[in-house]
């Protein structure tokens, strides 16, 4: 289970929220971008990365892969996917400095005493503690996750290609016949409100919390590091959103990654034409309706006109909320910095002017990506750490402690303090919600970014 995956951004644990979402956001970008970019040398077996150091392979498929082994550990070893990976206590979580320290490398034994060391045990209680709960959310979103690695890793890995398929196959089959119950008690029939991950701070910390566009930004959920990647999958609806069509669409993103990965096969591809108008309503299109222009070459002719109805539709809802503020970007109003859901929009928006570019101007996406590079209120400081002419360069990261930052690091950005003073200070790191920096908003500016650059080009 001690393989892959991504730190949460100021500790140690693994966050399955965050984990699915990075896999999906950089296996889209691998494929629409074709990101061919090769710094690194990555090597799994040995545990070793060294930068500057091409090896031959996309970086970007290399991150897919990492991630990708996380998941299929979970798999093959649990069964299925699992809450997280987290620390076992308050010292460790707020922990400064090398993670080596935070061990001894051994496994805990609690017959031993608090120093006594029996070859690979001891009894220290540093290990980390593996969350096993399972429920639909995570499950549906891992199948996606398994299968869009599975699309990326192809011609790459060609062995781990096939496990990742054929685990998300299998996955699929066994969710279909024996549904996945969460703690709560919901499933894919709708039946409660509930079924995807807490809301509040820590889960728009965690990369699990945006917004659909042209909703309100309510005060539990504003906008953290949002999950576009394929679907804001992993992106947990507002206050007053429809929980029972959430829940019933649960397997969106696994049945249009499975099409997908598997060239229209089925029983996925019809899933896709069953769902369909159910994704394309104007409540779902800002959430996750706006992926449905990837099922678009496999489903009927008629459903890009449907789709084109819809879009009319929500691009003028959207216009007026966006109106609200002079940056034409969903504003930040909430407890927690608001730029994952610009991030989102320009991603949303780009997917939609390339499949409507009629109705959908190239404006939306380099307007939030304009804004995220320091178009914003407060100051004119780029929210990506160490991209722009100035930006923010103390972030809440693992390390903080040296006033440092992690390249590529996307901050929330501000928050308004009641009642309407804007703050987002450059010179300090330590506040959570204006400046933690999660692996899930960076991997979501890779597709965001690119984005813009792909548009830009057009327009030239």
């Amino acid at each position: 289970m001690n393989v892959g995956g991504w730190y949460d951004a100021g500790d140690f644990d693994l966050e399955e929220p965050a984990q699915l979402s990075v896999i999906q956001s950089l296996a889209l970008a691998y494929r629409e971008f074709h990101l061919n970019y090769d710094e690194l040398t990555v090597d799994e077996g040995t545990r070793e990365v060294e930068m500057h150091r091409p090896d031959g392979v996309p970086d970007t498929v290399e991150q897919v892969k990492h991630g990708a082994v996380l998941i299929l550990a979970q798999f093959h070893n649990v069964g299925h996917a699992i809450r997280g990976t987290h620390e076992p206590d308050l010292r460790q979580y707020t922990h400064l400095g090398d993670g080596a320290s935070k061990t001894d490398g051994r496994i805990y034994d609690p017959n031993l005493g608090p120093n006594e060391v029996k070859g690979d045990y001891s009894g220290r209680p540093d290990d980390r503690w593996i969350f096993t709960s399972n429920n639909p959310f995570f499950q549906w979103s891992a199948i996606a996750a398994l299968a869009a690695a599975a699309d990326t890793l192809k011609g790459w890995d060609d062995a781990l290609a096939k496990d990742c398929l054929e685990t998300a196959i299998k996955a699929w089959n066994d969710e279909k016949a024996h549904p996945t119950k969460s703690p709560m008690g919901i499933g894919l029939d709708g039946t409660t409100q509930s079924g995807v991950p807490e809301g509040g701070v820590l889960a728009a910390s965690q990369g699990a919390v945006s917004h659909p566009q042209g909703a309100p930004n309510r005060s539990s959920s504003a906008g953290g590091p949002a999950t576009s990647g394929t679907a804001s999958v992993l992106t947990p609806p507002p206050a007053g959103f429809d929980f029972r069509a959430f829940a019933a669409t649960q397997d969106w993103a696994a049945a249009l990654e499975l099409t997908i990965a598997t060239n229209g096969a089925e029983p996925y591809k019809s899933r896709l034409k069953e769902l369909f108008p159910q994704m394309i309503t104007p409540q779902q299109m800002g959430f996750r309706g706006w992926t449905a222009v990837r099922a678009l070459p496999y489903l009927d002719a008629g459903a890009k006109d449907q789709m084109r109805e819809a879009v009319k539709t929500y691009m003028a809802g959207l216009d007026k909320h966006l109106d609200a503020t002079p940056f034409g970007v969903p504003p930040s109003l909430g407890t927690w910095g608001g730029s994952g859901a610009v991030v989102d929009m320009a991603i949303q928006m780009y997917f939609l002017h390339e499949a409507f570019p009629d109705l959908v101007s190239p404006e939306y996406t380099l307007r939030a990506v304009n804004y995220i590079l320091g178009t914003h209120p407060v100051s004119s400081t780029s929210y990506v750490a160490g991209v722009g002419t100035v930006s923010k360069t103390k972030t809440y990261s693992n390390n903080r402690g040296d006033n440092s930052y992690i390249p590529g690091a996307v901050i929330p950005g501000y928050i308004i303090i009641k009642p309407d003073f804007p703050e987002c200070i450059d010179d300090f790191g330590f506040l959570w919600f204006e400046d933690e920096a999660v692996v899930a908003g960076s991997a979501n500016w890779v597709l965001a970014g690119n984005a813009a650059d792909a548009i830009s080009k057009e327009l030239k």
